[in-house]
């Protein structure tokens, strides 16, 4: 059976927001790509595709769209 690895994010979404936008990747400067698209009000997301070999870094950041 394979390995299953999941990442927690959690964030304050803006007032503003008319959606966000999860992205992810493996360097802090990019290339970023989008993971998935959330409401407005939503403050988490579960990451389930990440990769469960130890040590794989990834970076993340919220996009909010107005």
């Amino acid at each position: 059976m394979a390995q299953q690895a999941q990442m927690l994010i959690d964030w304050t979404p803006s007032a503003d927001a008319t959606s966000q936008e999860v992205h992810r990747s493996l360097s802090s400067s990019g290339p970023w790509t989008v993971i998935a698209t959330v409401g407005a009000t939503v403050s988490s997301f579960t990451d389930t595709t990440v990769d469960p070999t130890p040590f794989t870094t990834y970076y993340y950041k919220i996009k909010t769209n107005l």
